[in-house]
């Protein structure tokens, strides 16, 4: 439930004019970091497609820290909404043309536009773990990459690390004749489509990634080839169980400015968000733990992790490499990376986490779900059981879910009443004066619930949509449409405690 107004929420808000794609002066007048009141500040509309992502959010309140003032950071998330899949190309082609000034945005949306430095970045099993994603970020490989962006009407300014793509399944996926045939939906990028066609099975593109999870269950897609957050963030381990331990591609963000954008600003405005970048690539040092955490919930709702033996991982590899990019800048590229320790093909993505579950063959992971989702536990339907829920969520959890802040630095405990009548009330400790207590009411369809929530002290009113389930005491939620990024925190990081 939204818990946040606008003026407690990270400073950084979504754009809501795509026209202020470039830089635009603010008539306020901040002090400079010289003391002085002369120069306005000026907003950058940063262009990013997931407006979730931890790191990025991030790296827009940094650039507005570091310039002191300088710098006001616009987040814009709706033109160019990841969840529309040709959003990515059309984001590279704006800030190829001058159209967008600054994009926090995909590094595979690079490598489709032939930049032969992305094309090795996130060549299949280049990249597979997110030891190896952080060293490659920190090392000379990114200046390189980076640096070719320019010969494509762009700066490239930050290279960050995210989770690996991994391929989550309705069935399990070990040997690779167990892919040929799978419908697999991927990002609309030529490295995905080649890479599932060259493992035998069919790639699903132009699919909307909020709208995968009922393909899923009605079998006109079998996989889909994403990272533990996005299967969290879209509920799609409600339909597919099954997760490879391995990854196939990397997944890195970039921070790139069109030309001229560029050079309007100042040197000492350049210095701060170059800055930024460091900083943000030392955030995202938590990734790991971030995963832990993700993978921990996925787990606890029936997910097991797949993985084949090396014989088996070492076949899918050797299939890949019928798409690995030609040309002598991308096999520069690619020997540099492999020169890095921990890169290449490997078992597992990340770690795995205590409370996960590893399946060694098909017969064995059926039968660990199975365990996990016992018959017995209420999978949605009917209606949620009245009384007091309680959940706790920790800075950890805030800073996964890319809430930063004083009002993230501390645990909240959330206690929501849920009434048989169909109304509820929620109270939150410690409170904020514009947040606490929230009312409203609830309609259960089938396994989705519908929250219609507002706080009238703090003027905010919200409509989330969330998949339920039921077992032994517990409420746990999947995420299907919540904006806030502080309310997917509350209903996901732990399943709600019913108390009484």
């Amino acid at each position: 439930m939204s818990r946040n107004s606008a003026t407690i929420r990270l400073t950084v808000a979504v754009a809501a004019v795509a026209a202020l794609a470039g830089l635009t002066a603010c008539s306020a007048k901040p002090i400079s970091k010289a003391g002085s009141t002369d120069q306005p500040a000026q907003t950058i509309v940063l262009q990013m497609p997931d407006g979730s992502d931890p790191d990025g959010l991030y790296l827009a309140q940094d650039i507005t820290r570091l310039s002191h003032g300088a710098l006001k950071v616009t987040i814009d998330s709706k033109t160019y909404a990841s969840q529309s899949p040709a959003s990515e190309a059309r984001l590279t082609a704006a800030v190829r043309t001058g159209q967008v000034g600054f994009a926090y945005q995909p590094a595979r949306d690079w490598a489709a536009v032939g930049v032969p430095g992305f094309q090795a970045l996130t060549a299949p099993f280049a990249v597979t773990t997110v030891a190896a994603s952080q060293r490659v970020a920190a090392s000379p490989v990114a200046a390189a990459v980076l640096g070719q962006v320019t010969g494509y009407g762009a700066v490239g300014l930050g290279l960050i690390a995210g989770e690996p793509r991994q391929i989550l399944s309705v069935r399990p996926l070990f040997a690779p004749a167990q892919f040929a045939g799978q419908k697999i939906r991927i990002p609309d990028t030529p490295q995905s489509a080649a890479l599932v066609t060259a493992l035998g099975a069919r790639p699903v593109p132009g699919l909307a990634s909020n709208r995968v999870t009922s393909p899923l269950r009605t079998g006109s897609v079998t996989a889909v080839e994403t990272s533990p957050f996005y299967v969290w963030e879209n509920g799609y381990q409600t339909a597919a169980p099954y997760l490879t331990s391995y990854g196939v591609f990397s997944k890195f963000e970039t921070l790139v400015a069109g030309q001229h954008a560029w050079a309007a600003l100042s040197p000492a405005d350049q210095a701060a968000i170059k800055q930024a970048v460091v900083d943000t690539r030392a955030n995202s040092g938590q990734l790991a733990s971030r995963e832990a955490l993700e993978l921990t919930r996925l787990c606890q709702q029936g997910v097991v992790l797949d993985q084949p033996t090396a014989a088996q991982l070492g076949v899918l590899a050797r299939d890949a490499a019928a798409v690995t990019p030609a040309g002598a800048a991308a096999a520069a590229i690619d020997r540099q990376i492999r020169a890095l320790p921990g890169t290449g093909v490997q078992p597992y993505a990340t770690g795995v986490p205590a409370g996960c579950r590893v399946a060694g063959d098909a017969a064995t992971a059926t039968a660990i779900h199975q365990v996990l989702t016992p018959a017995v536990a209420h999978q949605g339907g009917g209606t949620i059981p009245p009384g007091t829920y309680v959940t706790t969520d920790t800075v950890a959890d805030w800073r996964a879910g890319g809430n930063y802040g004083d009002d993230w630095n501390k645990a909240i405990t959330y206690t929501t009443v849920i009434r048989a009548d169909g109304t509820l009330r929620e109270t939150q400790a410690p409170d904020y004066p514009d947040q606490g207590p929230v009312s409203g009411h609830y309609v259960v369809k089938g396994d989705e619930v519908t929250f219609f929530v507002s706080q009238p002290t703090g003027n905010w009113s919200a409509t989330e949509k969330v998949r339920w389930s039921y077992f032994d005491g517990q409420l746990t939620f999947a995420i299907v449409d919540v904006g806030d990024s502080s309310s997917r925190v509350i209903y996901t990081a732990h399943p709600w405690r019913k108390i009484g």
